[in-house]
């Protein structure tokens, strides 16, 4: 199998609504089939760094040099980090912009994280392959040799 077949199987994926009526359990299956489409891959780019960069040590970091108000910038992470995670997407970023955090975020973009290294960014996978069920493949035991056939019979 060649990077092209590898890169159209894995785009062929069942929706979430798809996965929850399967119930938990181990399913066997042996089945061929047959993709039929366009794939396409996008240039590869780079980007800031800003998903490499690790919050909870950053976080700690900032924690352990705060000094005597140490204590009191710990109930406060925890008291703003608990009211962030409850708030929907369009609340959060209302606030964002209300309290100048989104344009406070952009001088720091420009001050510190354009100056970090930049991350390699492969580009982007795109297709979505009309897939056909050719046959279901079935063993048949000769009970006189033991030879297993394997059969595919159409879907």
């Amino acid at each position: 199998m060649d990077l092209i077949h590898k890169a159209v199987l894995s785009k062929n994926s069942i929706s979430k609504d798809e996965k929850h009526l399967i119930p938990a359990g181990v399913y066997e299956y042996d089945f061929v089939a047959r993709f039929r489409g366009v794939l396409t891959k996008g240039e590869d780019t780079d980007k800031i760094p800003t998903c490499s960069i690790p919050i909870k040590a950053t976080i700690a970091m900032l924690i352990r040099r705060m000094g005597f108000t140490r204590d009191d910038a710990i109930a406060l992470l925890v008291d703003v980090m608990t009211e962030a995670i409850e708030l929907d997407k369009n609340a959060s970023n209302e606030l964002l912009d209300e309290s100048g955090v989104l344009a406070a975020y952009k001088a720091v973009e420009k001050q510190v994280l354009d100056k970090l290294p930049r991350t390699p960014v492969v580009g982007r996978l795109d297709g979505r392959p009309v897939v056909e069920l050719v046959g279901i493949v079935e063993e048949k035991t000769n009970l006189e040799t033991g030879e297993v056939q394997r059969l595919v019979t159409t879907g």
